[in-house]
């Protein structure tokens, strides 16, 4: 599969799917509905409550990512996109893998602080050496894009490669274009 990551026909077709304009729209609209899925099927999202509130205040990492992602969506409660980053960064700082994805993405995008793609990029890495396959995919579209570090496919190809081993249906569908 990596001889096929540095290939001129691969890299135009892929390019076309993950415009990076299109980048970090996407990326956040993918994490935001990994959070409230498990095993890849859809799943209803949580609702804000007030006990996710009181769970994230008591240090409980997963809510406090929750809690985040809420605030930057504006779901249940008022869009503050820096309060969003406070509960991000308060999630990934107790290695919540999802807190450490949306952390690293408001790094890199610089929604509720200041930009710093490299920074977010260490922290998705984090997430993915730790086995998150929506890390490893969002590691694989930041590799592949330049994004937080130097563009490299075959690097990109192995992210997205675990991610497909690992039944992501996005790793998968990239993985597949590779083949």
């Amino acid at each position: 599969i990596f001889q096929f990551a540095t290939e001129e026909r691969f890299v135009q077709k892929y390019a076309m799917r993950i415009d990076k304009k299109i980048f970090s729209v996407a990326l956040i609209s993918f994490f935001l509905n990994a959070l409230n899925a498990q095993n890849y099927e859809p799943q209803k999202p949580q609702p804000y409550s007030d006990e996710v509130v009181k769970k994230a205040e008591a240090g409980d990492a997963g809510a406090q990512a929750m809690l985040a992602s809420f605030y930057f969506s504006g779901s249940g409660l008022e869009r503050n996109v820096e309060k969003a980053f406070q509960w991000s960064e308060k999630s990934a700082g107790q290695n919540s893998l999802e807190g450490l994805v949306l952390y690293g993405i408001l790094l890199m995008e610089g929604i509720g602080t200041q930009k710093n793609e490299r920074m977010g990029f260490e922290q998705i890495k984090k997430a993915a050496d730790l086995k998150y396959v929506t890390a490893q995919v969002t590691l694989g579209n930041c590799l592949f894009n330049g994004t937080g570090t130097t563009k490299d496919y075959v690097e990109a190809a192995k992210w997205f490669e675990k991610a497909a081993q690992a039944g992501n249906p996005q790793g998968q569908a990239i993985y597949r274009d590779w083949e």
